[in-house]
């Protein structure tokens, strides 16, 4: 999400970036000095269950990724239908359950057909 993120930050520069996570702030934060992206467009929230709607709700859009792996083939996010309902525009990865087919029915969201710089420009434009 982070590589996604600092794509967007080339065309959007004044993109922010909000995660709502349960996991230690500074595992963001690490990962994006890594990448050698500014903190200051990245916020980290630890938020408990009931506060992420409305945490969620000050964003544009929001972004997910999960690993395609075999065993997410046959599952359904959560997140995804709690973030339909807020009305938020979706940037999802393909291969994760029904998502590519709940997305390209709804037209609520941007479906990325792998994890590369050519996808990420794509699904920004």
């Amino acid at each position: 999400m982070l590589e996604f993120f600092k794509k967007l930050t080339q065309a959007k520069p004044n993109t922010h970036f909000l995660f709502l996570t349960a996991d230690e702030p500074s595992m963001v934060f690490d990962e994006a000095e890594k990448m050698s992206m500014p903190k200051s467009q990245i916020r980290v929230k630890r938020a408990a269950r009931k506060e992420v709607p409305l945490w969620a709700s000050v964003g544009n859009a929001s972004m997910f990724f999960i690993r395609p792996l075999f065993s997410k083939k046959a599952s359904s996010p959560t997140k995804m239908g709690e973030l339909m309902s807020l009305g938020m525009p979706l940037i999802y990865n393909n291969q994760v359950g029904d998502v590519e087919q709940i997305l390209r029915d709804g037209g609520n969201g941007i479906i990325l057909n792998e994890f590369s710089e050519p996808a990420y420009r794509k699904a920004i434009e």
